[in-house]
Order: C-alpha cells, then sequence, then structure tokens
C-alpha cells in the first residue's frame, strides 16, 4: 500500500509533469519538470516549467529515498532555468495561465532560488527534524 506522500507524488507526476523548450537568455534549453497547475478538466492549464513546484517535488523525492528521481528533477531544472545573475527562473517560459488571468514569467526569482538553496543544502534535515535539542544546538535558545 502506499503511503500518502507516495500518492502525492504519483498524482504530480501524472498531471503536472511538464517539457518545454524555450530560447531563455539567448539560449535554447530543455526544461523538464512540473507545471503550476493542472486539472482533469484543463481549465487552469499553464504551458510551462515552473522551478518552484519542481524543486519542491525534487526535495519531496529526497525525502522518501527516491535520490535518482530527485536527481532526474534537478538536471531538468538545471542550468538550463539558472539566469547569468546565479537566480533560478520561475519559470521556463512566459506564459498565461488559461481561466485565471495568472502570469508566469522567465525572471530570476526569489522562490526558485530558495527552493533550490533547499534542495542542495546538506542541511536540510534541519527543515522537518522536530528535534528541539537539535535546533537549539545551531541556533542557540528559542524564544
Amino acid at each position: 500500500m502506499q503511503s500518502r506522500s507516495q500518492s502525492a507524488l504519483q498524482f504530480a507526476d501524472t498531471f503536472f509533469l511538464n517539457s518545454q523548450t524555450s530560447a531563455l537568455l539567448n539560449k535554447n534549453n530543455q526544461s523538464t519538470g512540473y507545471g503550476p497547475y493542472a486539472d482533469s478538466s484543463n481549465s487552469f492549464h499553464a504551458n510551462t516549467v515552473w522551478s518552484e513546484g519542481s524543486l519542491g517535488v525534487a526535495l519531496a523525492h529526497l525525502r522518501l529515498g527516491n535520490i535518482e528521481k530527485a536527481k532526474s528533477i534537478m538536471n531538468g531544472i538545471l542550468p538550463s532555468m539558472v539566469s547569468s545573475t546565479g537566480g533560478v527562473l520561475y519559470a521556463a517560459n512566459r506564459t498565461v495561465v488559461d481561466n485565471s488571468g495568472d502570469v508566469f514569467y522567465p525572471y530570476a526569482s526569489v522562490a526558485g532560488t530558495a527552493w533550490l538553496a533547499i534542495v542542495g543544502s546538506p542541511n536540510q534535515y534541519l527543515l522537518w527534524n522536530g528535534d528541539v535539542t537539535l535546533y537549539k544546538s545551531v541556533f542557540g535558545s528559542i524564544k
């Protein structure tokens, strides 16, 4: 029987997995990752790869021990979605989400860059470890 985490990742692979070729930053690159919206009716659809969501899925795979899948997701994002300034692009290409008007832009973003830092950090376990003793030893007293 699958855990809720495994079921959620299977759902993400079924409905959100996306691949885009875009001419970003004077490069023709293939980005593979996950889109920001999907549903069975396709009333909300964004034809792009979303770095924030893709790297969140990579972290979920790491947490479940699916190291190769996490690496595959990161390889789909890097280096094709890294700007010349070093930030991670928010989306692989400019896209307007059908029926919502939301716009995703291919600009360097704090969100995508932060997720890359989290996924790539050797200390990522600190984000979910409930051991207050460990937290105190790293950050000092809790206020």
